[in-house]
This record gives C-alpha cells, structure tokens and sequence, in this order.
C-alpha cells in the first residue's frame, strides 16, 4: 500500500513530501527546492515519520535503525543517530530543537538528545505503536497517543509516565 504526506515549513513558505510504496519499492523524499533523493528502501520502513525541525533549515527522518537531520534545501545528511529498539512510528521534536522524542512501533518512546546523541528509553510505554507525540512549549513535558487507545503525559526531565489517559482515540 502506497502511504504519501506533504509537510510544512514551521514558517509555512516551502513544502516537503515523502512517498512511501512498500519495503523493497524506491523510498523518495522531495522537496520543492531542491528536487529528489531516493533512499535506500531497505532502510525506511512504510511508517516512518518525517518532520521539519523548528529552525526550518532541517528535516528528520529515519529508519529502522536510525535517525536522520538533514539540511531541507539540499536534503544532504548532517548527522545520523543509531536507533536500536525497532522503527519509529512517531516524531515530536522540542520548541528549542535540542530534544527529539521518538516514539515506536513497540509502544516504547525514546528521548534523543540532538546536541550529544544521548538516547534515553522512558519508562513506561503504549501497549501498541505510538501514533503522534507533541511537546508541551515549555519542553518539560510531552504528550503521546497510541493505537491502543491511551494518551501518555511525559515527563521529559525525569524520562517517566507521568499519567495515563485511557480510552482516548
């Protein structure tokens, strides 16, 4: 099944789109400036997210074993985080962009510290794949919501459930 989503500059000027077929199919992700990358097929999976970091000059994506920060314009790779625990389903990134927060097919959510390359598992976890995440503007605390129906509150500092909301769809 083929799976397409268009993305938004933080300053809504330019746009960035990725298509995915299926695992073995070309992987491309373009933007409006710069034209096409294709990726290795065997390292992104159908449900990996891609988000515009808040500078607007950077792009995440990723794999099943990693993380990647990208220059928007060039799509050029500028640094690359191992990701160990299987794919990410979910990406939120924090208003100061030093913090992304991956959350995973396996329900875990990680905390990747984009200015060391720390990678923190939290505690707790969606008994299904996390479907979206969102950071409070503060930074110190985070929301997930899973396919299992619950809503997550985060606390970032302390890399902890903090409350769960259940029944939430």
């Amino acid at each position: 099944a083929a799976f397409e989503a268009r993305l938004l500059r933080p300053d809504g000027a330019a746009a960035a789109g990725y298509s995915v077929s299926v695992i073995g199919q070309p992987v491309t992700i373009v933007t409006d400036d710069s034209g096409r990358l294709t990726i290795d097929p065997y390292q992104v999976w159908p449900r990996t997210p891609v988000l515009f970091m808040h500078d607007g000059r950077r792009l995440v994506d990723g794999g099943a074993d990693a993380v990647t920060i990208r220059d928007a314009e060039t799509l050029r790779e500028e640094r690359r985080f191992p990701l160990p625990g299987g794919p990410p389903t979910a990406y939120a990134v924090s208003d100061d962009d030093r913090t992304l927060a991956v959350g995973g097919e396996n329900g875990v959510l990680r905390l990747l510290d984009l200015t060391t390359g720390r990678l923190r598992t939290a505690s707790g976890r969606h008994r299904a794949a996390v479907n979206d995440a969102r950071f409070t503007p503060d930074g110190r605390s985070l929301v997930t919501v899973g396919e299992d129906g619950d809503a997550i509150v985060w606390d970032v500092r302390h890399a902890a459930a903090a409350e769960t909301l259940s029944g939430h769809t």
